[in-house]
């Protein structure tokens, strides 16, 4: 929670979003991060809910760990 808490702020693109979610994720759960267990979705102004395919779950995932 402390990383959302310090990391969030007003101007976070969806990636960025994305990404800090993510990040606090592998964080709780010891760098266990499974995309196969994972389900994200997007909800902007601009676009209705929207679930991420599983291919950008993945992405996503892959892209925390490298961090």
């Amino acid at each position: 929670m402390e990383l959302l808490e310090k990391d969030f702020n007003e101007n976070l693109t969806v990636e960025g979003a994305i990404q800090l979610g993510l990040k606090t994720l592998h964080a709780g759960t010891d760098g266990k991060l499974n995309a196969e267990a994972l389900e994200i979705a997007v909800v902007t102004t601009d676009e209705a809910f929207r679930l991420l395919t599983a291919d950008e779950v993945r992405s996503h995932v892959k892209a925390e760990k490298k961090e």
